[in-house]
């Protein structure tokens, strides 16, 4: 995990098949370049290098962003306006 003055790992998402996503955090180092840092069932640990928007967006939206995409679970996105 990550401590000041060090570079480790920060939480960002928890999935429900058993994924965690954190940034690899490292002092000195502009946070919108730490890498995302991925584990999960079935991937072992994995480094991706792209912004949080961007993984987030594929995770969505690309079905070829294996093996993090959910995109064809569900292939029409859906919106409902809150009330």
């Amino acid at each position: 995990m990550y401590r000041p003055d060090r570079h480790g790992l920060i939480p960002w998402a928890f999935g429900e098949m058993e994924c965690s996503y954190f940034w690899l955090a490292s002092t000195g180092e502009d946070p919108a370049s730490w890498p995302i840092v991925t584990r999960g069932n079935p991937y072992p640990l994995q480094e991706v290098r792209m912004s949080t928007s961007e993984f987030i967006c594929r995770v969505l939206t690309d079905p070829e962003f294996e093996p993090f995409s959910i995109a064809r679970l569900f292939p029409q996105p859906d919106f409902y306006p809150m009330d």
